[in-house]
């Protein structure tokens, strides 16, 4: 599923590769420009519908990630609930309505 979503992104395979291997933390979420936070987070729902199954410790998972990026946890709700829609679209509205 990684590796899909990595395709989706136009992100090479032998990158994932090498962050499989050798990961890298992220020093601090809050430096993360907005834009970023918000592919980080939307890369993190991606994860968790990947198998079309949510748990919900995934949904707690990920809205601690929200948390740490500066959104209101409510934003995972929104975001799994609308990720078929346009990312652009859903950008505005998590940034109106979740940051």
């Amino acid at each position: 599923m990684i590796f899909k979503i990595a395709r989706d992104r136009n992100f090479p395979e032998e990158s994932v590769f090498s962050l499989i291997r050798n990961p890298q933390p992220i020093s601090s979420l809050g430096a993360l420009t907005t834009s970023k936070k918000f592919e980080y987070l939307i890369s993190c729902i991606d994860l968790l519908l990947a198998d079309k199954k949510v748990f919900d410790s995934e949904i707690r998972f990920c809205q601690n990630i929200a948390i740490k990026l500066g959104f209101n946890k409510n934003v995972v709700d929104f975001l799994v609930s609308n990720h078929e829609k346009g990312i652009e679209t859903l950008k505005s509205r998590v940034f109106a309505e979740y940051a």
